[in-house]
């Protein structure tokens, strides 16, 4: 090599950097993986380029992994966006943890390999299985919590494991262990436990997982080939037979795999083709893990509030008013507390079933007033949504306002007669009382002596009484009749 070749080299590889930079090509790496994994199980890391420019990466690239625990894999060249690679850690090599795993992308421009980009990711190994338990009802999506639970419901106890790579699908037995508050419900097979919480309070659930893998049944096929040659000459026949030895063909799994998906089509190499790519590919020492043989063990736990659901839901009050009276209704229920309950008047409705309570109103008794004037008449539909912490309803108030006849009252009609017929009669009693008055109308002598008299002075109460008492006993002296002088004229029979 020249020295104008070397110097061409040396150019063209630090100057492609920077004219990737100046045009926008540099891409953007997203290192993303599916973890957290158990030991002895795959766990896979996925690149995703995309460019800051919005335009389409074109490549051919290739990645290179390589985790802080001194291993380091290579993909295959493709004309890709989205690169997967699979690996596992044989729990008898590595121990429970946080680990990161880098990638960096390369693009082979002429001869040389250029970096395009690169990324990293963390990502959790531990010993036991990864997973929770989650308790299912019916009625679920109404609870405020999922920590919260229906006494009125069977709840169904499910683990779901986290199990992206179907590990536990190798697993040739499965067996849990159930606990509620302590005491011990058995064992099953599956991952459900059907339970019903009676009693309101808070509960605990525990669940111990054991899973047993066992070698796996190995098939093996012989095939037996016989080739027969003959050679024929003048003299003699000489016939020769050669037999090939038995060939055995055993099927084996490979934990580390690796496949692309291109933006058009999602293309994965079989496991064969993967081995000898990562052979070919790799700069360090390729590890092949066996099968894993043996357990792995779980303990999840889970904390349950049960409530008692909204029941026994009683509407008082008139839905019949007329027009100008105030609706007054009165909502009451049984359940749980705490209660929150909320109402809207939006007009005429017909539907009630997304109502919502964006503020709603928080009490411990479940005793709801609503008052409301009604403007207009007409038939109301008023969403009034209640719900406790483990039970939601929505309940449809129907509301008729009616128009009253107005017609005039009866008594604008008789009191005005019955008035006019009191007047009358009193008219014409007065009449008759006059003309009866002056027919039995009594004339009376009038003493006109208008002269003076010599009054004194005005006597007093008792002066006058004494003075009647003395002028009528004096009166009484001068009328008694003479001895002998009354009888003179009278005759008896």
């Amino acid at each position: 090599m020249n020295i104008c070749s070397y110097y061409f080299i040396l150019f063209y590889f630090f100057s492609s950097p920077l004219v990737s930079d100046a045009y926008g090509y540099r891409l953007r790496v997203d290192l993303i993986n599916n973890g957290p994994a158990v030991l002895d199980a795959n766990i896979t890391f996925t690149v995703k380029l995309s460019n800051p420019s919005g335009v389409v990466p074109s490549g051919p690239f290739y990645c290179i992994f390589y985790d802080e625990l001194g291993q380091s894999f290579t993909t295959e060249t493709l004309n890709a966006v989205i690169f997967n690679f699979t690996t596992s850690y044989p729990s008898s090599q590595y121990k429970k943890g946080y680990y990161r795993m880098d990638v960096t992308v390369y693009k082979t421009e002429f001869i040389f390999p250029m970096p395009q980009g690169s990324a990293t990711t963390k990502f959790d190994l531990t010993e036991t299985l990864n997973g929770h338990i989650a308790a299912i009802q019916k009625n679920s999506s109404q609870h405020v919590s999922p920590h919260f639970v229906s006494t009125g419901e069977e709840t169904q106890l499910v683990v779901k494991f986290h199990d992206p790579e179907d590990f536990l699908s190798q697993a040739q037995d499965l067996v849990f262990y159930w606990f509620v508050n302590d005491v011990n419900y058995g064992t099953t097979k599956t991952p459900v436990l059907k339970f019903n919480f009676t009693e309101v309070k808070n509960h605990t659930v525990m669940v111990d997982v054991y899973a047993t893998f066992a070698a796996p049944t190995t098939t093996s096929t012989t095939t037996t080939t016989t080739t027969t040659t003959t050679t024929t000459t003048t003299t003699t026949t000489t016939t020769t037979t050669t037999t090939t030895p038995p060939s055995t063909t055993t099927s084996t799994s490979v934990p580390t795999t690796l496949s692309t998906v291109t933006p058009e089509t999602s293309s994965s190499t079989t496991p064969s083709r993967n081995v000898s790519l990562a052979r070919s590919k790799r700069r360090s020492g390729y590890i092949h893990y066996q099968r894993f043989i043996g357990y792995k063990v779980a303990l999840f736990t889970l904390e349950l509030q049960a409530r008692d659901p909204v029941s026994n839901v009683s509407i008082h009050g008139n839905n019949w008013l007329k027009h100008g009276d105030i609706m007054n209704m009165n909502i009451t229920c049984n359940g749980s507390a705490p209660f929150y309950y909320c109402w809207a008047f939006d007009g005429f409705m017909n539907e009630t079933t997304n109502a919502s309570c964006e503020l709603p109103i928080k009490t411990n008794n479940c005793e709801v007033q609503l008052l409301h004037y009604f403007s207009s008449p007409g038939q109301y539909i008023l969403p009034v949504v209640l719900y406790n912490q483990v039970f939601y309803q929505v309940i449809p108030l129907k509301v008729n306002i009616y128009e009253a006849d107005r017609k005039a009252q009866l008594s604008l009609v008789v009191v005005p007669i019955a008035s006019a017929c009191v007047a009358i009669v009193s008219i014409a009693f007065g009449i008759g009382l006059y003309f009866y008055t002056r027919r039995n109308l009594r004339i009376e002598v009038a003493d006109f002596d208008f002269e003076e008299e010599d009054v004194g002075n005005p006597e007093s109460f008792y002066g006058r009484l004494r003075s009647s008492i003395l002028q009528y006993w004096s009166s009484l002296k001068s009328q008694a009749p003479a001895a002998n002088t009354s009888y003179q004229n009278i005759t008896f029979d």
